[in-house]
């Protein structure tokens, strides 16, 4: 038999070919190993975590027993939605019995009975400019400039998940747009807003979210304001209403009201990334940019830091419950009397972005209580879902009185859910006219007082702000007359103050107050609405002085937002819509 001889190097190559061929075998067999085991781990834990699911009670809103310890409802509610997000949403395997079980139990505001009983009639109800209303159909837009392209039918499987049919057959994968949340009192508002974004030449569509509040009149009225007079330079907008009150358990619909409203704004709007504005937030450029901002190509959301009040904290006892919530969440430990040096280097090693570590910061050792301003959101719901989910549950828990409203809950939700966030850098800035301009040898000192509270790009441009764009935002004239001083000094008569109040701002800086050193003061002008806020230079503060060029594209918005509404005033010749659930 011939003998085949292979020189001895091609024996040493080959010898070493089949080693690495064994040892990559060898750790295919040990990540597969580990693999399963992990599986194995997880369907596990998921049914013990299944079976708790199971029995939890639909209690709403979600406070303790009364034996229960304030904040236990907290740590048990956001242990069930990370179970909820781990063994449940996108689990197949599961029948339609037991998720209507354990959908009661978590999410008892949802009017899950009318879904299985007559699904059509669960749906929420879009109504858009040009009459078109429909009802168990989803807006479909075009993926590259927002066009309205039609309605897909809303195909729930009930082997599904109630949030995974959401992501996958309702909501529109990659969608954008601008969503409001509004009522009645709310209308003149989103009608001023409506006209800064098409003088603003806004391309994305609008959803105004309500719960069947809204008559068809005002309705009608928007629309108008939304497509009069129409121009390339003031174009039309493509506008809808949705009316959420059908998904809505009749018995829990009216804990919907005032700030928490907002949540359903975002958790039920058609977008998968919607850029929550409120009725009285005015956008100062594009809103297309905060899609492109790095904080939101990071992070899947885009946060606006709050006017930071030293003077308004958490007491000990809250401080207390919140700190035994936060850790109990993030598997932070803390040590008795330990230095808040050694707590701020535990908060970064978790939370890596110094922006996020110094709000918590802040919040946990400083007991502060105003960190976010939640004017203008903007959040990736694929991303943040359960999320949002968890920031209900706080505003509907035994804490929900710790902070104002709903904006604290946003940030609050994704750090104990262990969700990367962070802010955007700048400090929240008092904007209006400069006053008080003193100058000596040691610098300029200004004095900025107003209503509205006010962000800035990192170049000084102006983004937004909040509280209109009058002097003062409320109808207080005759009382600020009676009973401040300072306003009877000023002024002859309420009337005079009355036109004072509905003058239109004048927009020529802003001021970054340092409040370490001084504070935002609050006045009692405008209902104790009015803030002052002081910068000296080289001393405290940073003050933005706005550019003539700046100055004139401001003083058009503000213009625009001033100007006359004839719709509301006079609602003639307006849209006819109707209600398909009157038919």
């Amino acid at each position: 038999m011939a003998s085949i001889h292979f020189p001895r190097r091609r024996k040493n190559i080959l010898g070493g070919i089949f080693v690495v061929v064994c040892l990559y075998w060898v750790l295919q067999q040990q990540a597969l190993f580990k693999d399963q085991l992990k599986t194995k781990i997880v369907n596990n834990s998921c049914l013990q975590a299944l079976a708790r699911l199971e029995k939890r009670p639909g209690r709403w809103p979600t406070v303790p027993e009364p034996s229960g310890r304030i904040g236990d409802d907290v740590i048990e509610k956001l242990l069930d939605l990370r179970d909820y997000e781990k063994c449940v949403m996108s689990n197949a395997a599961l029948d339609s019995e037991r998720l209507k079980l354990i959908h009661k139990g978590l999410f008892p505001y949802l009017n899950l009975d009318l879904l299985y009983e007559d699904e059509k009639k669960f749906w929420p109800v879009h109504s858009r400019w040009d009459g078109q209303v429909v009802q168990g159909f989803t807006p479909r837009f075009s993926d590259d400039g927002y066009k309205f392209i039609g309605f897909s039918k809303i195909k729930y499987d009930q082997g599904l998940s109630f949030w995974e049919n959401w992501l996958r057959n309702i909501m529109q994968p990659g969608s954008r747009g601008i969503v409001i949340s509004a009522g009645t009192r709310q209308l003149e508002d989103c009608a001023r807003l409506v006209k800064v974004l098409r003088h603003l030449g806004n391309k994305l569509p609008i959803e105004i979210v309500h719960r069947g509040d809204l008559s068809l009149e005002e309705q009608r009225r928007i629309f108008q304001i939304s497509t009069e007079e129409a121009s390339s330079d003031f174009p039309a907008q493509d506008l809808w209403f949705l009316d959420v009150s059908s998904m809505l358990n009749p018995v829990y619909a009216d804990s919907f009201k005032s700030f928490s409203n907002k949540w359903l704004a975002v958790v039920f709007s058609t977008f998968q990334n919607p850029i929550l504005l409120d009725a009285d937030t005015i956008p100062f450029t594009s809103l297309d940019i905060y899609y492109k901002s790095h904080q939101f190509q990071t992070t899947g959301a885009v946060f606006f830091k709050d006017r930071r009040v030293n003077s308004d904290i958490l007491d000990n006892d809250q401080l207390s419950t919140l700190k035994r919530i936060f850790f109990n969440l993030t598997g932070i430990t803390l040590v008795e009397n330990e230095s808040n040096e050694s707590v701020r280097d535990k908060l970064k090693a978790s939370f890596k972005d110094d922006i996020a570590v110094e709000i918590v910061y802040n919040m946990i050792v400083k007991g502060e209580k105003h960190h976010m301003e939640s004017g203008l959101v903007l959040i990736d719901k694929r991303q943040h879902l359960v999320n949002i989910l968890a920031s209900i549950a706080l505003q509907f828990s035994s804490i929900s009185d710790y902070f104002h409203g709903d904006k604290e809950w946003f940030w609050i939700a994704q750090a104990l859910q262990g969700q990367p966030f962070t802010f955007h850098p700048k400090g929240a800035s008092n904007v209006g006219k400069l006053g008080s301009v003193i100058s000596d040898e040691k610098g300029e000192f200004y004095q900025l007082c107003s209503v509205q509270l006010s962000h800035t790009d990192i170049d000084g441009s102006l983004l937004w702000v909040n509280g209109g764009l009058r002097t003062c935002k409320k109808d207080s004239w005759a009382s600020d007359y009676r009973n401040n001083k300072r306003i009877s000094s000023m002024f002859d008569s309420e009337e005079a103050v009355r036109k004072y109040y509905q003058s239109p701002i004048q927009l020529e800086a802003a001021i970054i107050p340092d409040t370490d050193i001084k504070p935002w003061i609050m006045t009692g002008e405008c209902a104790m609405f009015t803030y002052c806020t002081l910068y000296k230079e080289g001393e405290f503060g940073e003050v933005i002085k706005f550019n003539q060029a700046q100055k004139n594209a401001y003083r058009e918005i503000v213009r625009v937002w001033n100007s006359a509404i004839h719709s509301i005033e006079d609602p003639s010749s307006v849209l006819e819509i109707s209600d398909p659930r009157a038919q």
